[in-house]
């Protein structure tokens, strides 16, 4: 290289420096990663989305602590997290597995691990977009929401056309995010932060934008957005995209007490400005085959899921009331609803189907905390819905002008958070949290229900206070620090479990069991990689695999000795005994599962360890259960015609 090259390189090395400093104490470089959140997947891995998002929202939390403070959380929301979260390790110390739901389990790791997150993410969204955030900050989002948008569009786009850009072989692979609903929910949170900027221009464009391109992006971002909810095909997104609409078209008119919800020269026809996203969603979905069929109840599916829903909740009701003051803990809802599962559902869904959330927000805290986490949780929601409208009333009260005429570029964001905080509470009545929806949402809520930070107003020993601590962001730095290392290092884990698995249906237990041992040392706080490796192996087991039987009693009694309850342990243990020629251990542990709910698969498996041990009776009693579910009557009808065959009778039916 020549010297001059050299010398030359060192200005714009330093310019690029300094741009990326001042990305980072003005904000963007954390909307950047958490915006991106969405869009993080891992290839390679056995779950590609959630570890990898979780710690791309970490890395983005900690990118916001060098921000000059521009709001902070209310203090009711502090209070009411913090005694949430004290609750709900109260609850994990009740439980049988203390350590694993404290941690959380996989695969959302809704703990320690993926909560604190959850947190950080508000708390992001007030410091990064509180009131005090300049209007080039907001652009800014605008902006990488829009790009966000086209991206996961073009990704959806691909899918509905039969490509699998991202890998999978499922009907409804879910895009970026890994879940349909997922997907569908992360375009209804983007329509509702970029559509106010479409319908009305922002007062204060910055210097380099003017009007045309300020709602020229941000309506690609709404239709790509609207194109992600129509190719998702969920119905809870389309809920949630209505009720966004509506909220829209409502918030610029939220005045304070006394005040006209349409002032005069204000028509009520400009309230159906917002409703376009909407309409526009409902209609591609009932062009587009695959969802008019979800969205009608055609599809076989779609058609059971309500019916399954209501079945769930009820029994979720029950769980409840046998456990009012703390519930099954922190993602033990896993291990208590086998025993509170209604008939209907043990006969009619799959037996190896595991169900880790409520699929409907209240009633996941009330099975994670009982019925204290439940208020808690309904308080919490009402203060961001209370403190959230009231920042409408007085975003409102600055502006004069017409509603979708020239607003402050505040008042757009505080109107988009709104609708996408409440259109995602909607949704989540029938679905899950994780980190590819919170991101956008929790941000969303942080910058919603943030306050001005204001030293002069306290007192001058209050003042002081504040100023002397250095040592505190060093803290923060240094324990989130610690955080993003855990994260990445758990996500580099699903690498050798991918691997694992594959080693495993090929036979190769040695190196699967390698891999999972690799997998074990990345990530030494999951107590469910034991539970993954004796699932897999259990697999090897049921085809008589001698080395995979084995390593599924090895791995199936570690994963015992971390989830007491698991029923799901004990069912690959005895699978493994049973392989070894085992069959009266198998017996006493498929006993202890059959105590603690009803199980298809347990059933079957009991019958043919009774078969083994001669107990001819107890055999046929569990075998003509098993027949009553789809996914096991083949195999149980086999055994029973074997039975009569090895009697001299005549085989059932």
């Amino acid at each position: 290289m020549p010297p001059h090259a050299a010398r030359l390189s060192v200005p714009r090395r330093t310019a690029l420096v300094g741009a990326l400093l001042t990305a980072v104490r003005d904000g963007r470089a954390a909307l950047v990663l958490m915006t991106c959140v969405p869009l993080v997947l891992l290839p390679g891995g056995l779950d590609r989305f959630t570890l990898p998002k979780l710690a791309v929202a970490a890395c983005a939390v900690m990118t916001a602590v060098p921000v000059a403070r521009r709001g902070t959380l209310p203090r009711a929301v502090v209070v009411l997290l913090g005694l949430g979260a004290v609750w709900l390790m109260v609850a994990a110390l009740a439980s049988d597995a203390p350590l694993a739901q404290a941690v959380g389990r996989w695969p959302r790791y809704e703990g320690l691990v993926a909560l604190p997150v959850y947190v950080g993410v508000a708390w992001a969204g007030a410091r990064v977009l509180g009131p005090g955030a300049p209007d080039r900050v907001i652009f800014a989002w605008t902006r990488m929401l829009s790009v966000a948008s086209v991206l996961l569009g073009a990704v959806s786009v691909l899918e509905a056309t039969g490509q699998r850009p991202t890998g999978g072989d499922v009907s409804r692979p879910g895009a970026l995010l890994g879940n349909a609903t997922d997907q569908g929910i992360c375009g209804m949170v983007l329509v509702a932060l970029l559509l106010p900027f479409v319908v009305s221009t922002p007062a204060t464009p910055p210097h380099d934008v003017r009007d045309k391109p300020v709602r020229a992006l941000p309506l690609v971002g709404v239709l790509s957005a609207v194109t992600v909810i129509v190719v998702s095909g969920s119905r809870a997104a389309l809920m949630g995209t209505v009720v966004v609409g509506a909220v829209l078209a409502i918030a610029p008119r939220l005045r304070s007490r006394g005040s006209a919800l349409f002032p005069p020269r204000h028509s009520p026809v400009t309230a159906l400005v917002p409703l376009m996203a909407p309409c526009m969603a409902l209609l591609g979905a009932l062009l587009l085959p695959a969802s008019r069929d979800r969205l009608t109840g055609a599809d076989p599916l779609a058609a059971t899921t309500i019916g399954g829903r209501a079945d769930l909740w009820l029994s979720l009701v029950r769980l409840v009331a046998d456990r009012p003051l703390v519930g099954a803990g922190p993602s033990g809802l896993v291990d208590a609803y086998p025993g509170q599962r209604s008939e209907a559902a043990t006969f009619s869904s799959a037996p190896a189907l595991v169900l880790d959330s409520a699929h409907a927000w209240p009633l996941q805290a009330a099975v994670s905390g009982g019925v204290p986490m439940l208020l808690g949780a309904l308080a919490l929601a009402l203060t961001v819905l209370v403190v959230g409208s009231r920042a409408a009333c007085s975003e409102n009260a600055r502006t004069v002008a017409h509603p979708w005429g020239p607003q402050d570029t505040r008042t757009l964001l505080v109107h988009g958070s709104f609708a996408a905080v409440v259109g995602a509470s909607f949704a989540l009545f029938t679905h899950f949290t994780t980190i590819g929806t919170v991101a956008l949402v929790g941000l969303a809520a942080g910058a919603l229900v943030s306050g001005p930070q204001d030293v002069r107003s306290k007192s001058a020993p209050e003042a002081s206070s504040v100023r002397r601590k250095p040592w505190k962001a060093p803290l923060v730095l240094a324990t989130g620090g610690l955080l993003c290392a855990a994260l990445v290092l758990a996500s580099a884990a699903e690498i050798p479990l991918a691997r694992a698995v594959t080693a495993a249906a090929a036979g190769d237990v040695d190196d699967s069991e390698s891999a999972f041992d690799l997998a074990q040392t990345l990530r030494p706080w999951d107590r469910d990689v034991p539970l993954i490796a004796a699932q897999t192996f259990s697999a090897g087991a049921e085809v008589g695999h001698e080395p995979s039987a084995r390593a599924t009693v090895t791995w199936a009694g570690r994963a015992l000795a971390s989830h007491p309850s698991s029923s799901e342990a004990r069912l690959s243990l005895a699978l493994g005994h049973l392989a070894l020629g085992e069959p009266q251990v198998t017996g006493t542990l498929l006993d202890e599962v059959l105590e603690r709910g009803e199980d298809p698969r347990a059933r079957l498996l009991r019958g043919v360890a009774a078969a083994r041990t001669g107990e001819l009776d107890l055999a046929r009693e569990h075998l003509d259960v098993a027949v009553q579910n789809p996914m096991t009557a083949d195999l149980a009808r086999q055994n029973l015609a074997v039975l009569e065959s090895a009697a001299g009778t005549r085989p059932r039916s």
